[in-house]
């Protein structure tokens, strides 16, 4: 099964590494308008990759 947004990834991880360097949290809404994605689906594939 291919993971959604997987062609996002490397935007999303950036984004993730921007907001952290600056101590700031982020909400899946924030994220998903930074990338380009719908903020209402499935997150956890992608983030799961990421994290790996």
């Amino acid at each position: 099964m291919p993971v959604p947004f997987a062609d996002r990834k490397d935007a999303i991880r950036a984004e993730l590494i921007r907001r952290a360097t600056r101590g700031l949290m982020i909400t899946y809404a924030e994220l998903s308008r930074a990338v380009g994605i719908p903020d209402m689906g499935y997150w956890k594939p992608v983030l799961d990759e990421i994290s790996r």
